[in-house]
């Protein structure tokens, strides 16, 4: 075995890593951005952070080639960051990853434009094994701790570091020695473009970005998908497992660039994948009316066509992979200057903030002045257009970009990497079935405690990360039946945490995620230690931001009690309380709990006890309780309330003023 084969499985480990870490990092880099916008309920000018994806410009000034020694800088810069990130507080989290993410920016097209011309050096395969590794690794991290990164929210962040230990060993190894990966029979003429126009650089540094980041916002955490579909959790990561894992294998088996389908093959693959993903989130989509008498709307659970829709995109998704390898080999047989590459990865990276933005404006379209409205109920649209830009580069592929050839990857290579990608995935399975909730509490006879907590999607008042500090305040509290507002989930902007998957396995309580993120609405969730029954999503009419109220049944002894969870819009609209008055009107036993966003001296709360009990006002009639605690003095004064049916009876009811949210909790406990 030669000094090149020795070395292959390393280079395909490092590139594995480097991709996991950007892939970390922009999630990262994302979320705290969002997290200071959050305090706001606006953009503000940390916003501006985001300029630091751009810094492939900056390659402008490093002439026809950047040395490897400048590689080798920006690579381990990418990895120091990366644990400097694990290891900083939150104030500094923004900062890290975000120059983290830049480094990789600059690490990767130069990185691309310095492999040696020669037909031995062509490592396009390498990089989208690689990725592949990387989004296993990514699916184990997460699964392992309920959708959160273990190396970033846990005691576990030293994998993190062995990561990066083992990443920057290996750099200099790669990097400095320009080890080759493939060795090619075909003639060198044959293989590389010299003179190249600028359609061919631009275009595959847009289809690599456009990859990466559908990697990022969709495929690198399994419960995206399933959130937006409310499908098995479990059986969607088993069979992406699976896929991801037969896919890598068959790639080094095989031994073949762009898998062996040909450029026409690939291009129809691709039209496939991306048509399939659409429709599916299009599917998921609802389309609410703009007359008030067509609401309330009910959610529909997905049907069998839904679900065999997913599973196919699932089956489809590797294509990514060949798309990677493939656009990065046709960058690597460019024969152009690193300044062509960095401005064609500029104008890439500036693609991604697009589409960042875009994600994130599907959601928060109401504090979006002017161009905020188009972005409701767009969501398949943003996914479309990234699939686009996957897509057009394509229509400048050529055949020798994914022409078959016999790469020698060795006997032990193809062993290691398999082994590596099924013990990952085999690891992933067992870590996530022990970590799974099994509620089983012991119940109190005598009373019933039901408490509501705007969790402002897992931050403190302070905009710092807090699920482990409002999980604790739960614990103390100990309530029967939780119902939680601001618990928007695997969404870009929360780095595609599933909060209510975490809160529940945390908790050990059964759970029930009301509207999908795909609707753009707040999110809501409902918590019991007693099973979840007949639950249900409906959806009031708004002119703004779109709500949404859960619907269910939980049983105590001979008692079933009919729990609403909701979160009105800006300042409580009173059409949304008249429809969930309206649905709740029949019901016996009702507990309404939620941000309502209006306060005791508005109509709307005024029309809310003609028919329902203020369980705090019961309690203490004055307002004030017997610790001298009056809510009216928490941020936003008294808007988050439990209304209940007259003939429930009241044993206590508790405003908790703390730091752990910008809203304070309120529990009430409820004789039995």
């Amino acid at each position: 075995m030669n000094k090149e084969k020795e070395k292959r499985f390393l280079e395909i480990l490092f590139i594995s890593i480097l991709v996991l870490f950007f892939l970390q990092l922009i999630s990262d880099f994302i979320e705290t951005i969002y997290s200071f916008c959050l305090l706001t309920t606006g953009l503000n000018e940390t916003v501006t952070a985001v300029l630091l994806l751009l810094t492939p410009l900056l390659l402008i000034f490093f002439g026809r080639r950047v040395s490897p020694f400048f590689i080798l800088l920006f690579a381990e810069l990418t990895i120091g960051l990366r644990v400097a990130e694990i290891m900083a507080g939150s104030q500094y989290k923004m900062v890290l990853s975000g120059l983290g993410v830049g480094c990789f920016m600059l690490f990767f097209p130069s990185f691309l434009n310095n492999v040696k011309k020669s037909e031995n050096n062509v490592k396009g395969l390498s990089i989208g094994v690689g990725a592949i590794l990387a989004v296993l690794f990514l699916i184990f991290l997460k699964s392992i701790h309920s959708s959160l990164d273990v190396t970033t929210s846990s005691d576990l962040y030293w994998a993190g570091l062995v990561l990066s230990a083992i990443a920057a060993v290996i750099a200099p190894v790669i990097i400095l020695s320009g080890l080759p990966i493939t060795q090619y029979s075909t003639s060198r003429q044959s293989i590389f473009i010299k003179n190249p126009g600028a359609p061919s650089v631009f275009l595959p540094a847009w289809g690599i970005i456009s990859v990466l980041t559908m990697l990022y916002a969709v495929f690198g955490s399994p419960t995206v998908i399933a959130r937006w579909s409310g499908g098995n959790y479990t059986l969607i990561i088993v069979i992406q497992l699976i896929i991801t894992t037969l896919f890598g294998i068959y790639l080094l088996v095989t031994s073949k660039s762009g898998a062996g389908i040909g450029v026409p093959g690939l291009f129809i693959c691709n039209i496939v994948f991306v048509a399939l993903l659409t429709v599916f989130i299009y599917r998921l989509q609802i389309p609410f009316p703009e007359a008030p008498a067509d609401y309330p709307i009910y959610a529909d659970s997905i049907d069998l066509f839904d679900q065999i829709l997913l599973f196919v995109v699932i089956i489809f998704y590797p294509i990514l992979f060949i798309n990677l390898a493939v656009f990065s080999q046709q960058m690597i047989q460019t024969d152009s200057s690193v300044l062509r590459f960095g401005v064609g990865f500029f104008f890439a990276a500036f693609f991604m903030l697009i589409i960042i933005f875009a994600h994130i404006f599907t959601t928060v379209y109401d504090y979006i002045p002017v161009i905020g409205p188009f972005f409701r109920d767009k969501f398949w649209l943003v996914h479309l257009v990234l699939g686009i830009g996957i897509l057009f580069p394509m229509l400048w592929l050529k055949a020798n970009n994914i022409k078959d050839r016999n790469i020698d990857f060795s006997q032990r290579d193809k062993v290691l990497l398999s082994s590596l990608m099924i013990g990952v995935s085999a690891v992933t399975l067992i870590g996530m079935q022990l970590n799974r909730s099994n509620p089983d509490h012991k119940l109190s006879e005598n009373s019933l405690k039901v408490m509501t907590f705007n969790i402002q999607q897992g931050y403190d008042e302070h905009g710092n990360k807090n699920y482990l500090g409002q999980i604790e305040l739960i614990k103390q509290l100990d309530p029967d039946i939780i119902g939680l507002q601001e618990t928007d989930s695997v969404r870009i902007a929360g780095g595609n945490s599933d909060i209510i998957r975490y809160y529940a396995e945390k908790l050990n309580m059964y759970a029930y995620n009301g509207p999908t993120p795909v609707t753009g609405t707040f999110g809501i969730a409902l918590l019991s230690k007693s099973p979840i029954l007949n639950p249900q999503t409906f959806f009031m009419y708004s002119q703004g931001e779109q709500t949404a109220t859960i619907r269910a049944q939980i049983e105590r002894g001979e008692t079933r009690f009919n729990v609403y969870v909701t979160h009105l819009g800006n300042d409580g609209d009173l059409v949304q309380q008249q429809a969930i008055l309206e649905t709740a009107k029949p019901d016996k036993n009702v507990i309404l709990m939620g941000d309502f966003n209006f306060r005791p001296d508005t109509i709307q709360y005024q029309k809310t006890i003609e028919q329902l009990t203020d369980s705090w006002l019961k309690k203490w009639p004055s307002g004030t309780d017997d610790k001298g605690v009056n809510p009216e003095s928490a941020n936003y004064g008294r808007i988050d309330h439990i209304f209940i049916s007259n003939e429930l009876q009241i044993k206590d009811s508790r405003f908790i003023l703390s730091d752990q949210s910008d809203h304070p909790a309120l529990i009430t406990e409820l004789q039995l």
